[in-house]
């Protein structure tokens, strides 16, 4: 199985598909974000999916970054109609075992060279 067929595999909807093969066909390196909501106060399987999708970016090269969505947590819905979006403070999201989880998610795959652990980053941080 070639690098486009594994990352499409188990992959339900690829939004810019073309694009995404051509550049892992010309050998570009990517940066593949996934930002979570740490609204909730729970990692679940789900979740689980997506990392392992991260990996198989890293193993191939590329860069992974988990985006951690602090200030939009403490912002909640905006328009209040949303009891799934509860407005949280810094230290309920601090205190999040997705936003605690840092140091699993980083050393997630021992096999990956340092520079490919999963770079964990806060939202708030203009990075």
């Amino acid at each position: 199985m070639n690098a486009i067929e594994t990352l499409l595999t188990n992959a339900e909807v690829i939004i810019g598909q073309e694009e995404l093969e051509k550049r892992i066909s010309a050998g570009k390196r990517l940066k593949v974000k996934f930002g979570v909501d740490p609204t909730r106060p729970d990692l679940t399987l789900g979740h689980m999916v997506v990392f392992e999708k991260l990996r198989q970016f890293q193993e191939m090269g590329h860069e992974a970054i988990l985006l951690i969505g602090d200030y939009t947590a403490q912002i909640g819905d905006p328009s209040g109609r949303s009891a799934l979006r509860p407005v949280l403070t810094a230290n309920e999201v601090e205190t999040n075992p997705i936003t605690r989880s840092r140091n699993l998610l980083t050393r997630m795959h021992d096999s990956a060279p340092n520079e490919n652990f999963f770079d964990v980053r806060n939202s708030s941080i203009n990075q």
